[in-house]
């Protein structure tokens, strides 16, 4: 069930990691929603062949994560005992329990984003944010209703690895 929101608001950055889960899985986001959090925030990014990941990085050992597929990062992240979630699986796992914030890396994959929420998870428990302004103007032309937050900060202005 999700609580009513309070003054102030947290927001669990990529979810919780400091009991060892890694940063933008199901089991860090499960951590902020047993931690009492009212938001969890994760990162979107596409891969080579479509999938819409939650991954705060621009690059995976290097390699852009658009110029992977899935399955092949995947495979490398398992290894190390960790798999990069769906946009969609993520939808799931935190829909009625947790409000999501879902931070929009690069342009071009808002409507595909509202696609996939559409029907997945309520958008009055969505807030879509992001340091470029025009990805906003976007999320609104698609639906009007879908909360949005623009971004500012140091890292606006500073050369950003993700």
């Amino acid at each position: 069930m999700i609580k009513e929101l309070a003054t102030p608001i947290i927001i669990s950055h990529r979810g919780v990691t400091n009991l060892g889960a890694q940063e933008n899985t199901i089991e860090s986001f499960n951590q902020a929603i047993a931690g009492g959090a009212d938001y969890v925030e994760t990162d979107i990014r596409r891969t080579k062949d479509g999938y819409l990941v939650c991954f705060h990085d621009k690059k995976w050992n290097k390699v852009p994560v658009g110029a992977l597929t899935y399955k092949e990062w995947i495979m490398q992240t398992g290894l190390l005992g960790w798999t990069p979630p769906l946009l969609e699986d993520v939808l799931d796992a935190c829909r009625g329990k947790i409000r999501l914030n879902l931070e929009v890396k690069e342009p071009g994959l808002e409507e595909d984003i509202i696609k996939t929420a559409s029907g997945r998870f309520p958008l009055k428990h969505l807030l879509i944010s992001s340091f470029n302004d025009e990805i906003l103007v976007r999320v609104k032309e698609i639906d009007s209703h879908v909360p949005t937050g623009l971004l500012l900060g140091k890292m606006y202005f500073s050369t950003d690895s993700g």
